[in-house]
């Protein structure tokens, strides 16, 4: 009998294209819908390995896209995805990553997607001026969460912000001549 990490594996091959993406979106939902561990397990591992996949994954990004804005996404489903961004995404793809674990944080009742996006914007500085520009961003389709505010004191921290960077600024080998 095959376990079940070939089987998923297998079957998310077979859905990597359009074609299939009603299959492997209805999979994922009804995996996190249930409580059951190797549900859960399943839907990771779907995410996971569309994901990887070179020639399809920007379907797998699009779909989780889709569901990060939901307003009434599941808890089950925010856990599975927030894991896929933080795990997989960030890896070929860390701004859609940070987007996305964005748009979670703000509709998540826990902190889990608000956990891993503060990592992953405090870990780049590139992806920190990212984040602070959405928090910061007055355009009106960008709605203020409630939620921005507290990310914003929690990423702003000023001696990150203004601590010296060798990559920002022009060594004095540079300067040599230049007066």
């Amino acid at each position: 009998m095959l376990s079940g990490k070939p089987l998923v594996r297998r079957f998310t091959k077979q859905c990597l294209t359009d074609r299939y993406q009603a299959t492997w979106v209805s999979l994922v939902k009804q995996c996190t819908a249930h409580r059951s561990p190797g549900g859960m397990t399943a839907a990771a591992l779907v995410l996971q390995r569309g994901l990887q996949d070179e020639a399809h994954g920007r379907i797998f990004r699009r779909q989780i896209y889709e569901w990060s804005r939901l307003d009434d996404l599941p808890d089950r489903l925010a856990e599975v995805i927030t894991a896929a961004c933080r795990d997989e995404m960030v890896v070929s793809h860390p701004d859609e990553a940070l987007v996305r674990l964005h748009h979670v944080a703000r509709r998540e009742r826990g902190t889990l997607a608000r956990d891993a996006l503060v990592g992953l914007a405090s870990g780049d500085r590139r992806l920190l001026r990212q984040m602070l520009n959405r928090l910061t961003d007055t355009r009106q389709e960008r709605a203020k969460w409630p939620v921005d505010a507290d990310l914003f004191l929690e990423l702003a921290d000023p001696a990150a912000l203004t601590e010296a960077d060798p990559r920002n600024h022009a060594s004095p080998r540079s300067m040599v001549g230049r007066r």
